[in-house]
């Protein structure tokens, strides 16, 4: 609800400035789940 309030163009500009961060964060908790599975044998 409260994105709907917000400017099309803030939106996009915060995903861009965002992106980054979301992705190496992402990507670290996937290596950090693979890792763990892995000792685990799963």
């Amino acid at each position: 609800m409260l994105l709907m309030m917000v400017p099309q163009m803030m939106i996009h500009q915060f995903m861009v400035e965002q992106f980054p961060l979301l992705q190496k964060t992402t990507y670290t908790l996937r290596r950090n789940l693979v890792t763990t599975g892995g000792l685990e044998g799963s």
